[in-house]
């Protein structure tokens, strides 16, 4: 009864959670640079999602017990990424706010889109942030430790930090998570635009592009939407105009994408542009990475009697003159 000491106990119960290593593999997308990872663990049995969070790219250790999930992560360094259905594995999918048509200029409107699609056929969202994601369909930890993603048994039991100290080794199942681009990269160049100083102000929006991307599929989804963005000459000198824009690529490749350029002149007159890049972006030989080459175009020289007068705007829908360009012709 006295003794103060017991080094063993019988019936001290086994481990019930088995340990893992977590990796995050951007041999696929090797320019990604996120501040940190969710990774969500969905069991086969349907109960409640493991949520993990980790603060640097390249992961670390997790506890559960075993039986069959299916994993899905992504970065959680963004403030505008809204992640729909997190507690579904077949439904996850990203999307951002609705966004305002003139969001690149510096007003605020939730007008239709001036020679954009039908009002209420395509919803305006705020573009994407960069976002990488990945997915397994099936990781299985058995009870005896061993772990199978796939249906491949992982091989080997080492793990070495290349943060610890040197000759330290882990021996630990190393689920390595593939991650991949989850958005797209788009580049336009409109050369030769005569008369640029007669512009006042500028900016523009692309339709046609996927509203979401869809987590467990790795793919485009959601209705087609239209992506506001900035769009400015790159020198003072230049005539030419630059921008640069991410999306969520393009889901339905039936639909007809357009750059619609909205132009006010210094004379206060309002015009609008509008270039078919449907070809440009579906055959472009990286949908990851789209360059939009346009042009040349011809701005009205200040013409006086616009509506607003003074180098003033009117961000309303009437009143614009627009002229539409199909490049694809």
């Amino acid at each position: 009864m006295l003794q103060s000491c017991i080094y063993e106990y019988p019936d001290c119960p086994p481990d019930a959670w088995r340990h893992l290593q977590i990796s995050f593999d951007t041999s696929e997308c090797p320019d990604a640079n996120p501040e940190g990872m969710d990774l969500y663990l969905y069991p086969a049995d349907g109960s409640g999602k493991w949520t993990f969070r980790f603060t640097e790219l390249r992961g670390g250790e997790i506890d559960i017990p075993p039986g069959q999930y299916s994993l899905i992560a992504f970065n959680n360094d963004t403030y505008r990424t809204v992640v729909n259905y997190p507690d579904s594995y077949t439904r996850c999918s990203f999307s951002t706010p609705v966004g305002n048509v003139f969001e690149g200029l510096e007003s605020l409107t939730r007008a239709a889109i001036p020679g954009g699609p039908p009002d209420g056929e395509e919803t305006v969202i705020r573009p994407p942030q960069p976002m990488w994601c990945a997915r397994i369909a099936t990781v299985d930890v058995a009870e005896d430790g061993k772990v199978s993603v796939d249906g491949a048994e992982i091989p080997g039991n080492s793990y070495v930090d290349p943060y610890a100290p040197e000759g330290t080794e882990f021996h630990l199942p190393v689920i390595s998570v593939p991650l991949r681009q989850a958005y797209s990269k788009v580049t336009v160049d409109i050369e030769g635009v005569e008369n640029i100083t007669a512009i006042s102000r500028l900016c523009a929006v692309m339709t046609g592009m996927a509203a979401g991307y869809h987590c467990s599929e790795l793919s485009p989804v959601g209705e087609a939407a239209a992506i506001p963005f900035a769009i400015n000459r790159p020198s003072p000198d230049a005539d030419s105009l630059t921008a640069s824009l991410l999306t969520f690529g393009k889901k339905d490749h039936s639909r007809q994408s357009w750059l619609i350029l909205y132009v006010w002149l210094t004379d206060g007159h309002r015009f609008y542009y509008k270039f078919n890049v449907t070809q440009q972006i579906d055959e472009a030989p990286d949908p990851s990475d789209i360059h939009l080459r346009l042009g040349p175009i011809t701005v009205p020289e200040s013409i006086g009697g616009g509506e607003s007068g003074g180098g003033g705007m009117d961000v309303g829908v009437d009143g614009w003159d627009y002229v539409i360009i199909d490049m694809e012709s």
